[in-house]
């Protein structure tokens, strides 16, 4: 924003304001950073606003937001049955579509046989192997890869930073402010970082406030 101020910042005040009138955000494009914007802040509608019209996207929790632009697509890896459903669930109000896998080679072969996410959430631990030993071959493809774990400390957040993987989050897991992250790591793999200055040169670990650990933009 031009006073400096992150739009979610703006965002999650209006959320926790106790109002009772319905949030909109209007945006001048509809990407996954915006989806995760409206679902972080709860916002109802999304609008769009282009050459000076705003025109209406609906409801900003439906399962593709707006039905003639399909949201951006996520892979969610995890052998917890209940992870994986609430991440579903979380992705999809956010306007995203969701593919689940329980272990690696379900998931190699989806990624040999069709074109690759915008985004693979890895755990760390599976049944059939380490994910950070896999993040690379989901990066080479152009996925923005988020690894999750129990254990992100320095050690696995340098191996995961190592393998490609732009964000590292500790579980318990936030299902919003996953999503969110899950958003600006799209972002970051596609060269424009827009929760920070758009100059952004690449990833360092700085520990989270909200006990996960991330790879974050200098």
């Amino acid at each position: 924003m031009r006073d400096g101020r992150h739009p979610a910042q703006v965002l999650g005040r209006l959320r926790d304001g106790g109002e009772r009138a319905e949030l909109v955000l209007v945006a001048t494009r509809n990407d996954a950073y915006v989806a995760g914007l409206a679902s972080v802040a709860g916002a109802k509608r999304i609008l769009l606003a282009t050459d000076g019209t705003v025109t209406g996207y609906g409801d900003a929790h439906a399962r593709h937001a707006p039905e003639t632009i399909p949201g951006p697509e996520v892979w969610i890896v995890d052998d917890s049955p209940a992870i994986r459903l609430l991440a579903r669930s979380a992705f999809q109000r956010a306007g995203w579509r969701t593919t689940e896998f329980e272990a690696l080679h379900s998931v190699q072969g989806a990624l040999a046989e069709g074109p690759a996410p915008a985004a693979v959430v890895l755990d760390v631990y599976l049944p059939d192997g380490n994910g950070l030993h896999h993040a690379r071959e989901f990066v080479e493809r152009g996925a923005a890869v988020i690894m999750l774990s129990n254990l992100a400390g320095p050690e696995q957040v340098e191996q995961a930073f190592a393998a490609g993987a732009i964000d590292i989050v500790a579980k318990p897991l936030d299902m919003r402010s996953l999503v969110a992250r899950v958003a600006r790591a799209v972002d970051q793999a596609s060269g424009t970082d827009r929760l920070g200055d758009g100059n952004a040169v690449g990833p360092s670990y700085s520990p989270a406030t909200n006990g996960t650990a991330t790879l974050e933009a200098i």
